[in-house]
């Protein structure tokens, strides 16, 4: 089973907020019921164990606004 879950609306980076995405994981195997190692962040890390391919210096990632204008229009049948 893969489960993918994004940050990119919250502003959140997985290699700056590593703690939160850390304890995210821990609270995600925990609510699943699967092994602490079964939920993995970006990096490989999970619920106690830092993750060993994070980078030293976290790249800036910027998130794009969206731009998208949505129109909407209420019709009512009468």
């Amino acid at each position: 089973m893969t489960l993918n879950y994004l940050f990119n609306t919250l502003n959140v980076n997985s290699c700056k907020d590593k703690e939160m995405v850390k304890e995210m994981c821990c609270v995600l195997s925990s609510g699943l019921g699967r092994p602490k190692n079964a939920v993995v962040d970006e990096f490989g890390g999970y619920c106690g164990f830092d993750s060993p391919t994070k980078p030293l210096i976290c790249p800036n990632v910027t998130v794009a606004a969206n731009t998208t204008a949505t129109a909407t229009t209420d019709t009512r049948l009468l």
